[in-house]
């Protein structure tokens, strides 16, 4: 025969309050009224709540069985006959971790920050680890530009010696996740840190194992006094205890704000659907549709990828555009520099002048072909071209003047760097000398 107790009553709830709040319903903890099972919702978030450490240490071992066989129970009848996917395994305590507060660390180009917020500034109310034991109650800690000198010092002193000092994970001295480089005060925000992430670190920053930081410090009439002597100056966690800082925050045993409410998911979900309903994506009455409401989120998701994407393929697009005008502008600035050589105005072997007004061309082509055709022809940079031209018996023969010769030639060449836009002014001209023979002729 099993002996069945009654759950203790905790001085920390008010039965009544729980009663007004969920009605006359059934609850896994009669006695407080507290996890309503009446509902799907409830029994999920019921299940959840009670598998977080912090929540089942209100409640002896015995009672915490207690509730969870109730849980079990309802899950069966109203979810699914299998029970909870974690309710015969030791899984629960891993699957269901959460972070209720503070800000992730925020990944710059899909890579950690160089730097993360150590503390933030002003007085925080925090619940810490004290020399290994959870603290009995909140601590204040005032945190003001003073305390970069402090800890400065210690690091520096850490950093001259042996073993040095590390970031590691879950304030377990098992393994490195950063290495300190040095403190750093903003005004406004707080204390950061400069750090070099090990590849460890780095990965559990970028896989989202990780995505809080907490800091370890001593601690003494309200104030930060220093680093710890030896060990780990901090640590990655997924359990934040500052309240008010930013990108980055810091581990504790506890939540403050955690008071094993179910419907603190639902009020999220609630505020969530809210602005849906602001943002025209979904109706009034699928306020409280929890599926209807993570659908939305989804959609609205995979139409912000699709733009993010459709805006890089643009970008892409202008970008080849812009190398295509460059092209053809450098191409047409060719060609208008080989025609001012053929008329006299630029000396076809004055390199400097040909890149000059070549670089005028693509930058301002307007006023620069307004100033090249004002130039007076030079007689002889003409006679130059002319000579080259031949005044030969071919000459003669074709019917041809020279200037017409010179205008052949060279769109021969302008033909063949169009067709060839990579391809050099002297091996153009090469390539139509070969193909075209008779347009070339030798004096």
């Amino acid at each position: 025969m099993r002996t069945v107790q009654a759950i203790e009553k905790r001085s920390d709830v008010s039965p009544e309050e729980g009663k007004g709040k969920y009605g006359d319903v059934n609850f896994a903890d009669e006695k407080n009224k507290k996890y309503p099972i009446d509902t799907e919702a409830h029994i999920r978030a019921a299940w959840n709540y009670i598998n977080k450490s912090a929540n089942a240490a209100k409640y002896s071992a015995d009672d915490v069985k207690s509730i969870k066989r109730k849980i079990i129970a309802a899950w069966k009848r109203k979810i699914d006959k299998g029970g909870p996917p974690s309710a015969n395994g030791d899984k629960a305590e891993a699957m269901l971790v959460q972070c209720d507060i503070g800000y992730s660390i925020a990944l710059v180009d899909d890579e950690p920050p160089s730097e993360i917020m150590y503390m933030p500034i002003g007085r925080q109310q925090i619940n810490p680890l004290i020399n290994g034991k959870p603290a009995q109650e909140p601590i204040e800690v005032e945190v003001d530009s003073s305390v970069v000198d402090t800890l400065q010092a210690d690091l520096d002193a850490r950093l001259a010696k042996e073993p040095r000092p590390y970031g590691d994970f879950n304030h377990e001295s098992k393994g490195a996740s950063f290495l300190p480089k040095k403190f750093l005060w903003r005004d406004g925000e707080g204390l950061f840190l400069a750090v070099d992430w090990t590849a460890s670190g780095r990965n559990a920053v970028k896989g989202r194992d990780y995505s809080y930081f907490s800091p370890s410090f001593n601690y003494a009439d309200g104030k930060v006094v220093g680093l710890p002597k030896v060990g780990p100056i901090g640590a990655l966690t997924n359990q934040p205890a500052f309240e008010q800082i930013k990108r980055i925050a810091a581990s504790a045993v506890t939540d403050p704000n955690d008071d094993d409410d179910p419907d603190d998911d639902k009020e999220t979900m609630t505020k969530v659907a809210t602005k849906l309903i602001e943002f025209e994506l979904i109706q009034a009455e699928q306020c409280e549709d929890d599926e209807a409401v993570v659908a939305a989120v989804v959609a609205l998701r995979t139409e912000l990828q699709a733009v993010q994407a459709s805006n890089a393929g643009l970008r892409q697009e202008n970008a080849d555009l812009k190398l295509e005008a460059e092209r053809i502008k450098g191409q047409e600035a060719e060609t208008i520099v080989q025609a001012a050589i053929a008329e006299g105005k630029i000396g076809s072997q004055d390199k400097d002048s040909i890149s000059f007004w070549r670089a005028q061309l693509v930058s301002s082509p307007t006023a620069t072909k307004k100033v090249l055709a004002r130039m007076p022809i030079n007689p002889v940079l003409k006679k130059v071209i002319n000579v080259n031209a031949g005044d030969s018996k071919a000459n003669m023969t074709d019917g041809r003047t020279k200037a017409k010769m010179v205008a052949d030639m060279h769109n021969a060449v302008n033909e063949i760097m169009a067709a060839n836009p990579k391809m050099g002014y002297t091996d153009a001209w090469n390539k139509a000398k070969r193909e075209h023979a008779e347009l070339f002729i030798e004096a």
